[in-house]
Parts: structure tokens; sequence; C-alpha cells
């Protein structure tokens, strides 16, 4: 199950996956669609922010991983929760 914060504004395509590696601590987001990625909801779209992934793989974080990381206080989208008429575009507004 993937939780996401919002539509990427690089590619404005994928949604930004709250995600988890092995060799970076914390979380971070990245792209679906584009792999851009960036190490805190509050920087999405800061050009400079965006890292590269590396080799090691790339995995979902859970909702405890979120709750552990005070990311719960973002307004995240698990996806067995989205509704018919969910617009991703307007839900920030």
């Amino acid at each position: 199950m993937s939780f996401w914060i919002k539509i990427c504004p690089e590619c404005e395509e994928g949604r930004l996956i709250v995600a988890k590696k092995e060799d970076i601590s914390g979380l971070f987001l990245v792209c679906e669609e584009c792999e851009n990625s960036w190490q805190s909801p509050s920087n999405v779209g800061v050009a400079t922010e965006s890292f590269p992934l590396g080799e090691k793989e790339v995995k979902d974080a859970t909702i405890e991983d979120i709750r552990n990381a005070g990311w719960d206080k973002y307004k995240i989208i698990e996806d067995a929760n989205v509704p018919f008429d969910f617009d991703p575009l307007t839900y920030w507004a």
C-alpha cells in the first residue's frame, strides 16, 4: 500500500510517494513517474532539494514510518482510501 502527498511539480503526472531506503536515514518523497525526489514535503518543488536515488531499493513507507518521522502532520493520502471523485490538483488548494 502506498502513501503519497501530491502530484509531482516537475513532470505533473506522477504521485509523490512517501518512501524509505536502507542507505538514507528518514523518509523522502519520490515521483513514481520521473523519479525526482525530495527530502521533505515542505521542500517539494525547490529544485535544489531533488537528489539522486542511487542503487538501493526504494520501499514504500508504512503508516508507522510516517508517524515516527512526524510526517503525519502533512496531508497524506492512502491509496486504499482515495474516493472515486478525488482530484489531487484541488486537494491542497
